[in-house]
């Protein structure tokens, strides 16, 4: 589920695209990102039915071991992987199902990866400990489902480059979508299959893309007008030698402030200023903060910002804020 910081990267990445690219259609642009979008929901999927996947290579090892190991003593199965509430729920739950249905969310294309991961998780002693205790407790399923998924797939540089290799939107979205399953995860009631859900793409479907497609497509077509008022705020500075990052960070900034008016000013603010720490230099933050300020006076007094600010909500009531609209 992308929130709005996430949307925001996700904008910003794909205006740094499009400005190296000055002949693309904005339009079809900013498709491409909302395509991008959907495209990596379909890893988010794919990493869930990892769970299915190796619960259904146990099984027919399960049924495989006697045969295969004439004179050994094959595993003792008490506790399996199908045994394990989440993997019932997967299996069980019509979302999940008909989600995997219309997108064609399967592993068949790597199903030698999974073998030998398999394989390998057999050889543990954790698993050996785990398939061996009948009667599991949620907790301790849940924390072995966790154990297998981040040392053996998101731990896994060699499964991370084949699944980045079958899906060039999946190339930089790997860890994000890791981070929702495990976010699943945690968040599973085993008391109450129908209180679980699949995280949706979006936290608000129509809202979120709406505000991807104006946060974009405003940004590109004021572009001339927002370079003009960055570069009356930054007199010392050639705009074109300042951190393209930087530069990006202020147009969408001032996007915001003039042409989406349910956002607080303060709200915007702080969120590119912490976008600014993670992707860009290690002076942009405060170099942000100082134009955004300077941006944001002006504008104020010539009447041009047609949104209240926080004001005497103070620093509490902007949390309350931000948690509420990002």
């Amino acid at each position: 589920m992308l929130n709005r910081r996430q949307l925001r990267i996700k904008v910003m990445q794909a205006l740094y695209g499009h400005f190296q690219n000055e002949n693309q259609d904005p339009n079809v642009a900013v498709n491409n990102l909302l395509t991008g979008n959907e495209r990596s929901y379909d890893l988010y999927l794919h990493l869930l039915q990892i769970f299915v996947e190796l619960a259904q290579l146990e099984q027919t090892y399960k049924t495989d071991a006697p045969a295969r190991m004439v004179g050994k003593s094959p595993f003792s199965f008490k506790f399996t992987l199908d045994d394990c509430l989440f993997v019932k729920w997967l299996k069980s739950d019509a979302n999940y199902n008909e989600l995997v249905r219309k997108r064609t969310i399967n592993w068949t294309l790597m199903h030698d990866d999974f073998a030998t991961i398999y394989f390998n998780i057999r050889q543990t002693e954790e698993y050996k400990n785990f398939i061996s205790t009948p009667d599991q407790p949620t907790d301790v399923q849940i924390k072995f489902l966790r154990y297998i998924f981040e040392n053996f797939f998101d731990k896994n540089d060699t499964f991370k480059h084949n699944v980045e290799e079958r899906n060039i939107y999946w190339a930089e979205s790997f860890d994000l979508q890791a981070h929702f399953v495990y976010k699943t995860l945690d968040g599973f009631n085993s008391k109450n299959f129908m209180a679980n859900r699949i995280l949706p793409v979006y936290k608000e479907t129509e809202d979120d893309i709406d505000f991807v497609r104006m946060l974009f497509l405003k940004t590109v077509k004021n572009n001339d007008l927002y370079t003009k008022m960055i570069a009356e705020k930054t007199q010392n500075w050639e705009v074109d030698r300042i951190a393209v990052m930087d530069v990006i960070l202020l147009k969408m900034a001032l996007c915001e402030i003039l042409e989406l008016p349910n956002i607080p000013v303060k709200v915007t603010m702080n969120e590119y200023l912490d976008i600014s720490k993670v992707y860009s230099t290690p002076k942009s933050n405060a170099f942000i903060n100082g134009i955004i300020d300077n941006l944001v006076i002006e504008l104020r007094e010539q009447n041009k910002i047609a949104k209240p600010d926080v004001g005497w909500w103070g620093s509490f009531g902007l949390k309350f804020i931000v948690g509420f609209i990002v």
